[in-house]
């Protein structure tokens, strides 16, 4: 009876210890955990749209290490595509956009405890109608067999076109002339003549096209004529 009685109440125990190995551990995943504690998703989600581009900025968040940028054109965040790694910065350019369509963004911030919520923002891209304004007139520096160039930015405009010729006319200039800038707002004409005046005139760009000429500006290229000084004694 004993015996009995004995493996009738371990058969009991062994069943109360299987319920709770089943039912204490619920299944979790990373997508049901909830955010950091004081990791707030970020503020002012901004979105300024461009030709085939949109600009996204936000406002850093307190404990945030960096920031994760998700775009698509469907308000799904299912669907949305991670914009490269994350980023560091509070702003990214998503570029190579279908102008007319609207684009969703989600952003969330990170750091070593996990992910902050999403905020979402949207934006459309257009293509632009209007050349930008002509640039004014730039400086130009001479140096030995070259010229270097600067100029004012011009609201509108994503490139520039850099001219130059021995005739302070823009009707001489032949193309072969012409230094593409896709970024910045300087140039260094190289092989010149030295001895030779140059005119520079410069152009501001868009897709929509191309602005007038500035006004011209000139440089005279001259060689150098003095010998740099010795350096000072040297440390081994």
């Amino acid at each position: 009876m004993k015996r009995q009685w004995y493996f009738t109440n371990l058969a009991a125990l062994a069943l109360v210890g299987l319920a709770l190995v089943f039912t204490g551990c619920p299944d979790s995943s990373p997508d049901d955990d909830p955010p950091p504690a004081g990791l707030s998703a970020p503020a002012d989600v901004a979105v300024t749209a461009a030709d085939s581009q949109i600009t996204v900025t936000w406002t850093a968040v307190a404990g945030a290490t960096a920031y994760e940028v998700w775009f698509g054109a469907t308000n799904d965040s299912a669907q949305a595509q991670k914009f490269g790694a994350d980023v560091t910065e509070t702003t990214v350019t998503i570029t190579g956009l279908a102008n007319g369509t609207e684009y969703f963004v989600w952003v969330r911030a990170t750091n070593t405890a996990g992910a902050s919520d999403f905020s979402r923002a949207s934006g459309t891209p257009v293509a632009l109608t209007a050349t930008p304004e002509a640039p004014t007139t730039p400086t130009v520096t001479a140096g030995d067999r070259q010229l270097s160039v600067s100029w004012t930015a011009v609201s509108g405009a994503t490139g520039y076109e850099v001219y130059w010729h021995t005739v302070n006319n823009t009707s001489a200039i032949p193309s072969a002339t012409k230094q593409e800038v896709n970024s910045g707002l300087t140039a260094t004409i190289t092989g010149l003549a030295n001895g030779t005046p140059y005119f520079v005139w410069v152009k501001a760009k868009n897709s929509a096209g191309a602005s007038g000429f500035s006004s011209s500006a000139s440089g005279t290229p001259v060689a150098l004529t003095a010998t740099p000084e010795a350096p000072t004694t040297p440390t081994v």
